[in-house]
C-alpha cells in the first residue's frame, strides 16, 4: 500500500472514519441513553431496520 496522497483514497479514509464515529455514538446510546443528534439519528435508521428484520420487536426489546 503506498502513502500517496490520492483523492479515491483520502474519500475512502474520511467514509470509514464518518462511521467508526458513528458507530461510537450509537453505540453510546445504547449503553448510557446519551442523546446525541446524530447518534439518536443513526440509531433510529438502525433500530427500524432491526424491528422489520424481527417481526415489530427490537432486538433489546426481545430480551426483557
Amino acid at each position: 500500500m503506498n502513502m500517496q496522497n490520492n483523492p479515491r483514497q483520502f474519500v475512502f479514509k474520511v467514509l470509514l472514519y464518518t462511521a467508526l464515529l458513528i458507530f461510537v455514538f450509537d453505540f453510546n446510546i445504547y449503553r448510557y441513553g446519551v442523546d446525541i443528534r446524530l447518534g439518536r439519528f443513526m440509531h433510529n435508521l438502525v433500530a427500524n431496520f432491526e424491528r422489520d428484520a424481527t417481526n415489530g420487536y427490537h432486538k433489546w426489546e426481545a430480551n426483557l
